[in-house]
């Protein structure tokens, strides 16, 4: 094994940085979740292109498939009431594990994943949705690959696609929630060591699989009657204070 180089060094302080800056983002929704919000954690798996690998002695084009593995705080404003819509925001961790190879990059680091959902179907058992995803990731190697293990990459990836979600309510206060998710992402990769040099992946499909369970608030119960099944507004309690006072 040999010594980390300086820029290895520096890769993984500002990918420690990052990966605290994203926890401290998931503390302040969990901090800041309104009433009718849920908050949770999530495991995901989906496959992922690198915009280059490390195949042998060098750096390759477009590398090969890798599985990556997440997991994070997941939070959603709309789990259960009978409304149209819902604002999910995944953020965690992720990390590439080559399908093939000893010597490919392991890269790892932060995820984010921001999803507005449609209810198809919505009664007090499930919810059903469809809806438009955009995520973005920033991934890091430092000293991990090629002689020596000297190799040094950054991997930044955009994209967006359509998500499809499935809420299961196990009691008033308990989700597990399944959703399957293509992204059409773009891939960029920025190598330090031994060659300094960027990669770009361009645009491709990746295919996601994510399971996520939630603790609901208390105000966050199907009701046909304040929510999306009677007036749509959602200013039933307004109105009733009207007519009070």
């Amino acid at each position: 094994m040999g010594s980390k180089s300086g820029n290895g060094v520096r890769n993984e302080r500002a990918g420690g940085v990052a990966m605290a800056r994203a926890l401290t983002l998931a503390i302040t929704l969990a901090v800041a979740t309104p009433a009718s919000a849920g908050l949770g954690g999530y495991v995901e798996y989906g496959l992922v292109q690198y915009a280059a690998n490390w195949m042998d002695d060098g750096f390759v084009q477009d590398g090969d498939q890798a599985h990556a593995i997440g997991l994070g705080v997941a939070w959603d404003d709309n789990l259960a009431m009978d409304k149209l819509l819902n604002y999910r925001v995944n953020i965690g961790l992720r990390q590439l594990i080559p399908s093939e190879g000893d010597d490919e990059l392991h890269l790892t680091g932060i995820s984010g994943q921001f999803t507005l959902g449609f209810g198809l179907v919505r009664d007090e058992r499930m919810r059903v949705w469809l809806g438009p995803s955009i995520g973005a990731s920033y991934l890091i190697c430092g000293d991990c690959a090629g002689p020596g293990d000297n190799a040094d990459a950054h991997q930044a990836s955009i994209g967006l696609g359509p998500e499809f979600g499935l809420n299961y309510h196990l009691d008033e206060r308990l989700t597990l929630s399944v959703t399957a998710r293509y992204t059409f992402e773009s891939t960029a990769q920025k190598v330090y060591e031994p060659v300094d040099t960027i990669f770009d992946r361009g645009w491709h499909g990746r295919p996601s699989l994510n399971f996520s369970f939630f603790f609901r608030a208390d105000d966050d119960q199907f009701d046909a009657d304040s929510g999306g099944g009677g007036d749509d507004d959602g200013y039933d309690d307004y109105d009733d204070y009207d007519d009070e006072y």
